[in-house]
């Protein structure tokens, strides 16, 4: 008969948990059908509880779903893509930073300049430029000669100087090993000295009988550390007026 509540017809229950008609079909038949996921009111069997894990199982697998290999290839050709842009301007970021600790480093050597001055009646030392190439007999390196007013060697070493050490003399390398080279470890600075000034007044040198003082440089950059040779603002200078640039003055 109907259930008057819910308007269906209820299966009698076997024994073993299982509706009545699915027992006599196995019995006639021999046949035991696929379990059937089946709630009669609040009567849950041991079957429908089987159809639930089997679901739940089902469920978690679909979560758990890998990327597929084109999946797995735009996201690797939008990474390339962004580290293609952003790459410049990264290298852009480095190399302004490097200026910048450049400029403080020969602000740092002004200082020393003029300390060195007010002790020697503004009479400039002589340094002499590649003091370990042997140019000289008796090199006086830079920090030998204003060391006391500098305070730490590190002063003297641009941050762009990152060359590497190369065993041959200095005059047996060609061109671009020069150019490689790391002058602040193998010459002790990685400024060259205007040795045009050396024992003499700055204002009564030959150099300021052709130029104004503003336009003299003390130290500049032995290579183009921040960029490409011969291009303006890829050597830094330190003025006699204390000034820090990266161009000359008199161009």
């Amino acid at each position: 008969m109907r259930d008057r509540k819910t308007g269906f017809i209820p299966l009698e229950t076997s024994r073993q948990g299982r509706p009545s008609g699915i027992s006599n079909i196995s019995s006639l038949t021999g046949f035991t059908p696929t379990p059937i996921c089946i709630a009669i009111g609040q009567v849950k069997t041991k079957d429908t509880q089987f159809c639930r894990q089997n679901s739940n199982s089902l469920a978690i697998r679909k979560l758990v779903r890998g990327f597929t290999l084109v999946e797995l290839l735009v996201v690797m050709a939008i990474i390339a893509m962004l580290t293609g842009i952003l790459m410049p301007a990264l290298a852009a970021t480095r190399r302004i930073a490097y200026k910048t600790l450049c400029k403080e480093n020969l602000h740092g050597c002004a200082i020393g300049f003029r300390m060195y001055l007010d002790d020697n009646k503004n009479v400039m030392p002589t340094i002499t430029n590649m003091p370990n190439a042997h140019l000289a007999d008796n090199p006086i390196p830079i920090f030998t000669a204003i060391g006391k007013y500098l305070g730490n060697p590190e002063v003297l070493k641009c941050p762009a100087d990152k060359g590497t050490v190369i065993g041959t003399s200095f005059f047996d390398r060609s061109q671009a090993e020069k150019d490689a080279n790391c002058y602040f470890r193998e010459q002790g600075s990685s400024y060259e000295y205007n040795t045009r000034l050396a024992n003499q007044v700055i204002e009564k040198s030959r150099s300021a009988q052709r130029f104004s003082v503003n336009e003299i440089y003390l130290l500049r950059d032995y290579s183009a550390f921040h960029g490409t040779p011969g291009r303006t603002g890829s050597v830094m200078y330190l003025y006699a007026d204390s000034l820090v640039a990266d161009r000359e003055r008199d161009k």
